[in-house]
């Protein structure tokens, strides 16, 4: 694919780690942004501008930044709103650099209830203007994630500058009724299930999680690592480099016990996996029947691959992508009785026709965002 925007540079982590083999559970961890399913939407953003843009990290020294011959920084986010973080020394490196701005796939954090708006540190409302301030005009350089993120946007004065559009994960693939592509997959008998993994320190998915562990053993399937640092390294084997304490919930998030810690080990060697890049993560979820988990960006790429999923919605960042994208999910509290292979089908609440539709009127309002930006988008 030829770059239809030579004018742009990406501010952000790799879209793939072409070096994955040989880093550290740590390393990786860090390469990626501290999620892996980071990768996915950066990946689609660099696809669909035209591939291997050039690329330095918003945290740069903003006149390096400056000092290149691009006109135009496109920034891809995620949940980069809420109380658990202040962007104030982003804000600060903004204010300095002297092009044009377009963020794409901003998100806020919250609860699932979504009706409450965090109020967000000072400094990353510095950020939200600093960002919005550097727009092509009038036109909106803010994508966001759902009509939730757009209100957190409207309180904070900059919700002119904003459009709702989902993930530009949802474009990767270029088939126009991939809906349809994925009901005939439901229709298969489901012999083997992916679960991209929750968090060890959720303990209040553990009961959750432990069902879907189980899924996974059942079904001789993936338990796919995502995030944190702990669970890289555990999928790498460096246990000796995991603190006792992380060693322990790690044990009991998959229902072992920390006495045994042998048996967390083989667990882990035997079912956990990690994807570095896209193209091969989409290929590997082909190997699936049912994908099924708490990670949005998991589900995504299993979507994208044409792959039944359903995604586990716990808190705001995962509900609003499912709702605005038609991404099948479920909430914790519908699964009193957890995941089983019995129960999967009635889970999947898909309508093809309505997925597809969508698909193309968030790809359309994309294009538009786009053109605005004087960006050109194609799939």
């Amino acid at each position: 694919m030829n770059n239809r925007n030579p004018d742009v540079i990406l501010l952000s982590s790799p879209t793939s780690v072409d070096d994955a083999p040989y880093l550290s559970g740590k390393e990786l961890n860090r390469t990626v942004g501290h999620n892996s399913g980071n990768l996915a939407f950066i990946y689609a953003i660099d696809k669909q501008l035209g591939s291997s843009l050039p690329r330095m990290y918003r945290h740069d020294d903003p006149d390096a930044i400056n000092s290149t011959p691009y006109s135009t920084a496109v920034i891809p986010c995620a949940n980069h709103l809420g109380i658990h973080q202040d962007l104030g020394g982003e804000a600060e490196n903004f204010s300095k650099i002297e092009k044009r701005m377009v963020s794409i796939g901003l998100g806020a954090q919250a609860d699932a209830n979504m009706k409450d708006l965090p109020d967000l540190p000072a400094g990353s409302v510095r950020w939200l203007k600093e960002l919005s301030e550097r727009s092509n005009g009038d036109a909106p350089n803010i994508s966001v994630r759902g009509e939730y993120t757009l209100r957190l946007l409207e309180k904070y004065g900059v919700a002119n500058k904003a459009v709702v559009l989902g993930c530009p994960s949802l474009h990767i693939n270029p088939d126009r009724k991939l809906g349809e592509k994925i009901a005939e997959a439901a229709e298969r008998p489901v012999r083997r299930v992916a679960v991209p993994s929750g968090h060890y320190r959720w303990r209040h998915l553990w009961s959750l999680e432990h069902s879907l562990i189980a899924l996974v053993e059942q079904t001789h399937g993936s338990y796919i690592i995502q995030s944190p640092e702990e669970m890289f390294q555990g999928y790498r084997g460096e246990w000796d480099e995991i603190a006792p304490e992380s060693k322990q919930l790690m044990a009991e998030a998959i229902g072992r016990s920390p006495e045994d810690e042998a048996s967390v080990r083989a667990w882990y060697r035997a079912y956990s996996s990690a994807i570095f890049n896209v193209p091969a993560w989409m290929n590997y979820m082909r190997d699936f029947d049912f994908v099924i988990g708490p990670r949005i960006h998991g589900v995504m790429l299993a979507l994208q691959a044409g792959v039944p999923a359903i995604c586990i919605a716990h808190d705001s960042r995962t509900l609003e992508l499912c709702q605005t994208m038609r991404v099948p999910y479920v909430r914790p509290g519908d699964l009193s009785e957890g995941v089983t292979l019995g129960n999967l089908r009635r889970l999947f609440d898909f309508d093809p026709s309505a997925f597809d539709e969508r698909r193309k009127e968030l790809r359309e309002g994309y294009s538009r965002f786009l053109e605005g930006n004087n960006l050109n988008f194609e799939l």
